[in-house]
């Protein structure tokens, strides 16, 4: 079985599932969890670009990622190289996907996966909007990984949502500001979209939540409530 959690930074998606995985782990179930939001190269590729540019102090912790830093101060020089990320990362993410499939199927794992192929896409549009890339120039990268949704469709997909007040507040109590306004403002309006879309042409449970009023616990006994693998 194959749950993603997605939804916008401060949402919930992290702690939701590790709290989850702990349930099935004490169920006597095998589960593996992992991000999916980037690629192990690519992410090394914006951190190698981003030392090149700026002092190594300037690296953590302001940005988990060096992504947004590029996107804001050296987009000229990123551009340079972008098309190269945007392969690395399409050609990673769908080699990752299908060794998870596999081991899933040989394995019998239950896979919890933080962030998928929606807010991949979101991730996408966003770098070529920051950078003025014309979006029919993505598109096959695009494509590729909406394909890739229709050959490895999760068993459920969990929107965890929040309103932009309460997600920044949230990025300050980590003492830090995770992502810019405009990057949010991406995700809120997409990847719900995006995951209606998707979800609806492969038969897909969905689960929304709304966490802004709602404490973990809450938000916990909620998707265990809809998850019908989980109430068993």
């Amino acid at each position: 079985m194959i749950i993603v959690l997605i939804g916008s930074p401060g949402s919930g998606k992290s702690t939701q599932m590790y709290l989850l995985s702990k349930i099935i782990r004490a169920r006597g179930q095998n589960v593996k969890t992992l991000c999916l939001k980037r690629g192990f190269i690519a992410s090394l590729m914006e951190k190698i670009l981003f030392l090149l540019i700026y002092d190594k102090s300037q690296l953590y912790p302001l940005y988990p990622y060096p992504l947004e830093r590029l996107l804001r101060g050296a987009r000229e020089k990123f551009k340079k190289v972008v098309h190269l990320w945007y392969a690395i990362n399409t050609f990673e993410l769908c080699a990752r996907i299908l060794l998870l499939l596999i081991m899933n199927k040989i394995c019998r794992l239950t896979l919890l996966i933080e962030d998928y192929i929606p807010v991949m896409i979101a991730d996408y549009a966003y770098v070529a909007l920051k950078l003025g890339i014309p979006i029919d120039k993505i598109s096959k990268h695009i494509n590729i990984l909406i394909h890739l949704y229709f050959k490895a469709y999760p068993s459920k997909v969990v929107l965890l949502t929040a309103s932009t007040r309460e997600l920044i507040q949230r990025w300050y109590k980590r003492g830090r500001a995770e992502c810019s306004r405009t990057y949010l403002l991406i995700l809120q309006r997409t990847v719900p979209k995006l995951a209606k879309i998707l979800t609806h042409r492969c038969d897909v449970g969905e689960i929304a939540l709304d966490t802004t009023n709602k404490t973990v616990s809450d938000t916990l006994r909620a998707l265990v409530q809809n998850i019908r693998y989980l109430r068993h």
